[in-house]
């Protein structure tokens, strides 16, 4: 019921992708500065959400464990996500819609304080950060394992009215100028 007025349009969409500009980490993280209840993801599901991007500068404010408990209840719920990536694996999350195979690639400019204080700023490398050469990289590869590339980008900047100059210089990348 809370994203009610969604439901029409989002579940016609061949995909449906939001971010999460928060993370799932349960009550015991407490539910306070970026941390929400789990219910949230069956909300979103419920209105047709796909795939949430979980590359955001909150994506670490709970920590590696915040983050891994995000992801748990997030696949438990047929939900995909991207924007985590592994040594393991690419950080492309291939999906097939409509028949068409896509990667979609989430990328955030960085991490809030409080996540990089708790992870030694992104020691593990599980956050997707917006670094050019990386995303050309990761954007090649995709189509190289024959897909579209859809990319979800966390360029937010706290409390900031104004763009700064590595802002700008990312979005025209992304649109190819």
């Amino acid at each position: 019921a809370v994203f009610a007025g969604l439901v029409d349009a989002l579940s016609k969409a061949d995909l449906a992708i939001a971010t999460l500009e928060t993370t799932v980490a349960g009550r015991e993280k407490g539910f306070d500065h970026y941390n929400t209840a789990p219910e949230i993801l069956d909300a979103l599901r419920g209105c047709g959400v796909d795939l949430l991007a979980l590359a955001t500068e909150h994506m670490l404010d709970k920590g590696y464990e915040g983050l891994d408990l995000t992801v748990s209840e997030i696949t438990a719920r047929g939900l995909s996500y991207a924007g985590v990536q592994t040594e393991e694996e690419s950080p492309a999350t291939m999906m097939l819609v409509g028949g068409v195979q896509v990667a979609v690639l989430a990328y955030t400019y960085g991490l809030s304080d409080e996540g990089a204080a708790l992870t030694n700023n992104n020691q593990r490398a599980v956050a997707a950060l917006m670094d050019r050469q990386k995303m050309i990289s990761d954007i090649r590869q995709a189509r190289v394992d024959g897909a579209d590339v859809v990319i979800v980008a966390g360029c937010g900047i706290d409390n900031c009215g104004n763009q700064d100059s590595q802002h700008d210089g990312i979005h025209r990348f992304y649109v190819g100028k």
